[in-house]
């Protein structure tokens, strides 16, 4: 009967730590987005000054990110970056705003990206494209 309890109160335990602990990973690869993306947009920057016109391509930075789990890429004069296995949530910094995109069509993980987007952009405006395709917006 002890035993019984002991697998009762660790099967209760894990099933509330798992959804926690699933977060707080997603929230560790947005905030390696979040850095990545913000040196690349100022390395972009930097290039422009320099230059007078934004890179063709991301190697021509003078930076180096070594982020295997991410793609980083270049959307006119902004940096979109989004995480292989989270591929449904982007950051995207530019010049005039900060984007947290993500889309999912399961409901549940949909209003856990829409809670953590809200987060992180401080409750800043939600747009939607769809009813699977949210982001939001705030100025820098």
């Amino acid at each position: 009967m002890e035993l019984l309890v002991v697998v009762i109160i660790i099967g209760i335990l894990a099933a509330i730590a798992l959804p926690q602990y699933k977060y707080a990973v997603l929230k560790s690869r947005y905030s390696t987005l979040k850095q990545n993306a913000t040196v690349i947009f100022s390395a972009m920057q930097r290039y422009y000054l320099i230059n007078d016109q934004y890179p063709a391509e991301l190697s021509y930075l003078d930076i180096e990110i070594n982020d295997t789990n991410s793609e980083y890429y270049r959307n006119g004069n902004c940096i979109n970056a989004y995480n292989k296995k989270y591929s449904t949530l982007v950051y995207r910094v530019c010049s005039n705003h900060i984007l947290c995109s993500f889309s999912s069509s399961n409901e549940s993980i949909f209003d856990k990206l829409d809670n953590f987007c809200k987060k992180e952009t401080n409750g800043g405006n939600r747009y939607c494209n769809s009813e699977t395709n949210c982001y939001y917006y705030y100025k820098n």
